[in-house]
């Protein structure tokens, strides 16, 4: 059955992404944005005419949210991060609540992410039911999950993605976290024993879809690949998949110094294990980074 979507962050890293392969299998696309050329423009964060747009709507797509990556996650950056998501997130909801019963959409696929949970070096596996943690971003994430959990008071069925790091060539975080591997001067971070959670943008994109399409799929979902592992692990594997030292461990101090607020995220992290998707019958193109790198990293010739 062909979907008519609304996307918000429809131009993002991730939204791009996904609004494309949406297009490709014969859905129609809304995608939202504040940014000239989207089919509709607006903010999430305001409430506005581009609440309308979502009538008619079979989904909603929630992707957008200020970057954590572009500050310090000093008090100003938290105000945006935490406004973002919490507001845009409720008026997404009130749009969906407002429209005719007949033209409301039916599902809500909104981010969050894997910092819902606490820091924990430990092997415990972290699936959806792990209770989350204290810290600021744990904090953002459930009033993030809890503004979405609100439109199923309007009928639709609910899931928050919980997302790891999204590995891709053309945004987020990850080409900053390759540059110094590229010049033979990455490493480890820290101790190198924090677990690092990851996924694919292949991935992200093909599970966006799926919760779209898998109505027993509901609730708070990990989006992260299966294989999860520690930083020192990261490296190596980078290291080799580009043929380059992977000796220049960064020491916790100078971490701090370098990102600021940002420090205890890229020092801490946990095991999440994707318990939903794999039990919805889910399948990871990238499950390994020794599979996910070279695809990433490598010429299409030389991927084999």
């Amino acid at each position: 059955m062909t979907l008519r979507v609304f996307v918000t962050g429809g131009t993002g890293f991730v939204g791009r992404a996904v609004a494309s392969a949406l297009r490709a299998r014969g859905d129609e696309v809304v995608a939202l944005s504040r940014r000239p050329g989207a089919d509709v423009t607006g903010d999430p964060m305001v409430a506005g005419p581009w609440m309308d747009a979502l009538r008619g709507c079979d989904a909603v797509l929630h992707l957008a949210g200020e970057s954590i990556a572009s500050g310090r996650l000093g008090a100003a950056h938290r105000r945006r991060v935490l406004d973002s998501r919490v507001l845009g997130t409720r008026h997404v909801v009130a749009a969906i609540a407002a429209a005719p019963v007949g033209q409301r959409p039916r599902v809500l696929v909104s981010a969050s992410g894997v910092d819902r949970y606490a820091f924990d070096e430990s092997d415990r596996a972290h699936d959806e039911h792990v209770p989350p943690g204290d810290s600021f971003l744990a904090d953002v994430c459930v009033a993030w999950e809890h503004e979405a959990e609100a439109a199923r008071s309007a009928d639709a069925r609910v899931i928050c993605l919980r997302l790891g790091l999204v590995l891709g060539t053309n945004g987020g975080a990850w080409p900053r976290i390759v540059a110094p591997f590229r010049f033979g001067l990455g490493g480890p971070l820290g101790s190198g024993r924090q677990w690092f959670s990851w996924v694919h943008e292949h991935d992200a994109v093909a599970a966006c879809l799926h919760a779209l399409d898998h109505a027993p799929l509901d609730g708070p979902v990990n989006l992260v690949a299966p294989e999860c592992v520690r930083s020192a692990q990261l490296a190596s594997v980078l290291g080799r998949t580009l043929s380059r030292p992977a000796r220049f461990a960064l020491p916790a101090p100078l971490v701090r110094l370098a990102v600021g607020g940002l420090a205890p995220y890229v020092l801490g992290g946990r095991r999440v294990v994707p318990a939903a998707l794999l039990r919805t019958g889910f399948t990871f193109r990238f499950g390994t980074l020794e599979r996910a790198l070279p695809a990433l990293l490598l010429r299409p010739a030389a991927q084999g």
